[in-house]
């Protein structure tokens, strides 16, 4: 959705591919239309009467038109259900949809061996639809999420300020950002995360390491691109280490 997403994700299936050269790296397909798609906050904080779901599902039958038969979409907040939906009711039969929340909640396990308790910073439209919350509880962990006043006062002004946000400011992310995010992260890891995962694709590109205070860094957008190298071509996916 974010262009900026698009793009990390395309970057981090490259990184994620074992390769000696051009030739050994996958064929991959990017579409990005941010301007055609809503806001998916909005949609679901019933501040917007567009859905997303059409015009995601446009993408995806583009996709599909240029021979893509996998497909992943870098957007936590577009996962869920009132959005997603209408996406998978539409999607051809022939396309295999991997869903990016529960591709992180699996990618836990790797990123962040014995941790059970599962910081996550996201979009207010993601926590309200228990997108996480519901997968890392069936993962056997538990979500921990900011307290309501950091959620609407820090990660939400990180995402959406207008001046400094990351969705108007991404390359470079702004410091203000950038504070903002770490401030997020250490309330989090105050509340008992043993691990945070960066459950908006627009937050890695302000945190871009894996540990934060020691603790392990969950890149959801990672977590997509390997999983897409995994069903592409699991041989060609880098061990994680």
């Amino acid at each position: 959705m974010g262009p900026h997403a698009g793009i990390h994700l395309a970057t981090c299936i490259v990184d994620q591919t074992i390769a000696q050269g051009d030739f050994d790296h996958l064929s991959v397909v990017l579409v990005s239309r941010p301007g055609e798609i809503p806001d998916r906050s909005a949609f679901l904080a019933n501040a917007s009467e567009a859905s997303p779901s059409g015009p995601i599902l446009s993408v995806a039958q583009q996709l599909r038109d240029v021979g893509a038969s996998l497909v992943g979409m870098p957007c936590n907040t577009a996962h869920a259900p009132p959005i997603l939906s209408g996406v998978l009711a539409g999607l051809d039969p022939d396309i295999t949809f991997l869903h990016l929340i529960e591709e992180t909640a699996r990618f836990c396990g790797e990123a962040a061996p014995g941790a059970t308790r599962i910081g996550v910073l996201a979009t207010t439209g993601t926590y309200a639809t228990g997108l996480y919350q519901d997968a890392l509880s069936q993962a056997g962990l538990t979500a921990i999420i900011p307290d309501p006043a950091i959620q609407r006062d820090v990660v939400q002004k990180a995402l959406y300020d207008r001046e400094f946000g990351i969705k108007s400011q991404s390359n470079p992310v702004t410091e203000d950002a950038i504070e903002l995010l770490a401030h997020a992260t250490e309330h989090l890891i105050e509340g008992g995360a043993q691990a945070v995962i960066l459950g908006c694709t627009e937050i890695p590109l302000a945190i871009q390491t894996r540990t934060f205070a020691g603790l392990p860094v969950v890149d959801s957008t990672i977590a997509l691109a390997r999983a897409l190298i995994r069903e592409s071509d699991p041989a060609r996916l880098k061990p994680w280490t």
